[in-house]
């Protein structure tokens, strides 16, 4: 990373909610575009937006300097050979969650990990090619983490909707996102 990348993330640590100003609502119009395709060019949100290029570039700025605002970039697990996802939920003392997070990180395919809190206090996913290596993940895991103890784990084979968007069979998106209520004024309960 270079410094302002680093010190964009030291402003992220000292946010605070009770900092935060609401976003403007012309600000807002750009989230809608920008969770669509959030490799959208300042060029063709202008012109979707109707608005100056320089007008756009000011807003996109604006919304991406909001601290509350994250773009994340996801790939097709098939692309990668590794179709199939498994989470781990285990029991864990908390103070080996920093060594057992440390460990996982080893798996260039773990894709989450998590403290939690209730019956299981720990959980982690990986993605993997075939049934066969979630059965060498977690060998290798409980080898290496002696007091991790594995209370459950959930195999997803293929993912219909994933950040929003309906997948094909391949994992490949399809048709328009399904964007969350608060963009499309729908009423949640």
């Amino acid at each position: 990373m270079d410094a302002s990348a680093v010190a964009a993330l030291e402003r992220l640590g000292r946010f605070s909610r009770e900092d935060a100003q609401p976003l403007r609502e012309e600000d807002r119009a750009l989230i809608p575009l920008l969770f669509r395709n959030g490799r959208a060019s300042v060029s063709e949100i202008a012109t979707e937006l109707d608005a100056h290029a320089s007008t756009i570039s000011r807003r996109l700025n604006r919304v991406l300097a909001d601290p509350r605002i994250s773009l994340r970039c996801d790939i097709a697990p098939v692309v990668l050979q590794q179709p199939i996802s498994c989470q781990w939920f285990c029991r864990l003392p908390p103070d080996r969650h920093a060594a057992a997070f440390k460990m996982l990180r080893e798996f260039p395919n773990l894709r989450f990990c998590a403290s939690t809190t209730g019956q299981t206090n720990f959980t982690f996913v990986i993605w993997v090619g075939s049934p066969d290596e979630i059965f060498d993940v977690e060998r290798r895991v409980v080898e290496q983490i002696t007091d991790l103890s594995i209370a459950e784990n959930s195999v997803t084979a293929r993912f219909h909707k994933r950040m929003g968007w309906p997948l094909d069979a391949r994992g490949r998106r399809t048709g328009e996102p399904v964007l969350p209520a608060f963009f499309t004024g729908r009423q949640t309960s």
